[in-house]
């Protein structure tokens, strides 16, 4: 089963244009990449940048990273949304929050994803922080005590789906 998936994979590398294939010295080391050279190619497609990447072991992996489009669109949002709402009650607040969080993980948390999410978990509350703290001339909140909170209310980021 896998030299047949191998044979019916190669033709469609090369077509794709994907690797620039020098071929292996050994036929069971047909996908291992120490003998070949990546190229730089990449596309955007469903909020997500794929990429040609290797495994830890050295063979070809398709790897995936937020578009920089979606990921800006992310922010700016979020952004938006916190400076809109951040004079409702904490508890709801952070419960509203806490759903648009938990969808963004669920989309793109995918394996080798786990650095990008976490990026945006980051980014959330520093923004949600900056934000809620502009709520009048006093301060609302002490980082630390904030953090405590954070920690309690929002949803950690994890990988969902393992590719």
């Amino acid at each position: 089963m896998k030299e047949m998936h191998k044979e019916y994979m190669k033709p469609l590398l090369i077509e794709w244009n994907f690797l620039d294939w020098n071929y292996p010295r050994k036929r069971h080391e047909y996908f291992h990449l120490e003998d070949t050279v990546i190229q730089e190619k990449h596309f955007d497609f469903l909020g997500f940048t794929h990429f040609n990447s290797k495994t830890r072991k050295g063979y070809y992996s398709v790897g995936h990273k937020i578009s920089r489009k979606k990921k800006k669109q992310f922010k700016s949002n979020l952004k938006k949304w916190v400076k809109e709402n951040r004079n409702t009650q904490f508890d709801e607040f952070m419960k509203a929050l806490n759903k648009k969080l938990t969808g963004s993980f669920n989309y793109y948390s995918l394996s080798g994803m786990i650095k990008e999410v976490r990026n945006l978990w980051q980014h959330s509350l520093y923004v949600t922080f900056k934000w809620l703290n502009r709520r009048s001339q006093r301060r609302s909140f002490k980082l630390e005590r904030f953090f405590e909170m954070w920690q309690e209310r929002i949803i950690h980021p994890y990988i969902h789906v393992d590719i």
